[in-house]
């Protein structure tokens, strides 16, 4: 549901507006250069200054939550992009010295 309006390219600053945390409370995501780098060749899909980042086929709907899966299936690869964000907080604790914020 990220929109172009919650992207901060310049101070390479994605924030999440309250309503749409669990936690209710604005959430400011400091973007990487491989995310800076996505946003920027996603920019030419681009639907207006406030649309989706990754717009679905449909109008104003997000990308379908079995978009990641059906190209896993394209690749012919067998691994789910179920629980992806905890398998790479697990990668980042394994294999990194970094403080689990910023995982």
């Amino acid at each position: 549901m990220a929109s172009w309006d919650e992207i901060n390219l310049a101070n390479r600053l994605w924030t999440i507006p309250a309503d749409r945390m669990k936690a209710g409370r604005e959430h400011v995501v400091p973007l990487s250069d491989a995310a800076v780098a996505v946003l920027d060749r996603a920019m030419k899909f681009k639907r207006g200054p406030d649309g989706l980042v990754f717009p679905g086929m449909l109008r104003n709907k997000p990308l379908s939550d079995m978009t990641l899966t059906k190209i896993m299936r394209d690749l012919g690869r067998s691994e789910t992009v179920h629980g992806f964000r905890s398998s790479f907080r697990d990668s980042v604790a394994e294999r990194t010295a970094f403080q689990p914020a910023i995982a």
